[in-house]
């Protein structure tokens, strides 16, 4: 069983930049040393979010870490962490766990559990507040990942509570711009099935009906131009809800994962088997990323207008050398000649190729 690391290094600022080395992780924390700097231009992820109801006590942490070891993973967001203040940790494991909360209460909170695989491609860990947060990973020096964690308010708060993190998420959104965001987490709003119209934000294979504060979270990819990926994946009614009541008679799904980036994303489901005792089910996406296509995308054509010039040229060398041909048709044609056959015709169109002797 891993243990955590009893020294807890407090996050200095609300953003978090460790080096390629691990600098100012290392120095506080008597975990992994050297975390490992993943490369290449294939890249798969797999991302996930999950309201873990609590990680107030170091036992449920701990549980966390024994639940995952059966699944890959890279990134989990995680919702109501419950713990205060910011802080980042590194386990014993090797693994980097954050976490942002209230100073003087324990309720809503957000972080990030970080494989110590893919620790030394941080490069900007940044707490807003007690509902969001957001990581940045760095994939090369042309690409970065930026994945933001929400918990939402549930339906006992203001609207204008609501509001002011959807503002606060935009906000994010724009600073520090990259080329892929997830925005992920526990939205406490349903979207439903898809209706007329919403074919660019929801897929086909929404679930429930939608709410109100649904019709809200709507209105976020639409205006960003994300889409919701967990309605473009087939997935049985067992596999689809997120949240269970507690007497299990409903079950809404209410966590999402969003992207400006669909093609990235290659799978959406919900994980069963990892439980630490919370009435959510973990979202995971799955995510490939090529770099060489990637960059392919952003390359303009060469030399278009030269190739433009060359089948210009060709199509009037074809024009003359047609007009020849015809030309000569009309000098070799007579009265008598006008009932050839069409075999005929191509042979003066044509020159076949002498047979030898």
């Amino acid at each position: 069983m891993t243990d955590t690391n009893k020294q807890r290094p407090p996050v200095p600022s609300s953003s978090f930049v460790p080096d390629q080395g691990g600098g100012p992780i290392k120095q506080g924390a008597g975990g992994a040393k050297n975390p490992w700097v993943r490369t290449g231009h294939q890249w798969k992820l797999n991302i996930a979010t999950y309201n873990v109801r609590s990680l107030l006590q170091e036992e449920i942490l701990l549980e966390l870490e024994e639940e995952l070891q059966g699944i890959k993973w890279d990134i989990v967001g995680l919702g109501e962490v419950r713990r205060r203040g910011e802080e980042l940790t590194v386990l014993k494991s090797g693994h980097h766990f954050y976490h942002i909360g209230k100073k003087n209460k324990s309720e809503a909170g957000v972080g990030f559990l970080v494989h110590k695989s893919i620790a030394g491609n941080i490069s900007e860990i940044k707490g807003i507040n007690e509902r969001l947060a957001q990581i940045t990973i760095k994939i090369n020096k042309r690409y970065k990942i930026k994945i933001i964690q929400v918990y939402a308010p549930t339906s006992t708060h203001d609207d204008e509570e609501v509001e002011k993190l959807y503002e606060e998420i935009t906000d994010v959104m724009k600073c520090g711009k990259t080329q892929f965001t997830i925005v992920m987490g526990d939205f406490n709003a349903e979207v439903g099935k898809r209706e007329e119209g919403e074919e660019s934000t929801i897929g086909p294979f929404g679930s429930g009906q939608r709410n109100v504060r649904g019709d809200r979270l709507l209105e976020f990819p639409i205006s960003n131009k994300m889409k919701i990926m967990n309605t473009f994946f087939k997935k049985g009614a067992s596999r689809k809800w997120t949240l269970k009541s507690p007497g299990g008679n409903t079950k809404n799904e209410i966590d999402f994962i969003l992207t400006d980036n669909p093609h990235i994303i290659q799978d959406v489901k919900t994980i069963s088997k990892v439980n630490v005792g919370s009435d959510h089910r973990m979202v995971m996406g799955k995510m490939k990323i090529n770099t060489r296509l990637e960059k392919q995308k952003l390359l303009k054509p060469k030399q278009s207008s030269i190739k433009l010039e060359k089948l210009k040229e060709k199509r009037t060398e074809f024009q003359l050398e047609l007009k020849n041909q015809f030309q000569l048709l009309t000098d070799k044609c007579t009265d008598e000649e006008g009932n050839r056959s069409l075999e005929t015709w191509t042979d003066l169109l044509v020159e076949k190729p002498k047979k030898p002797p």
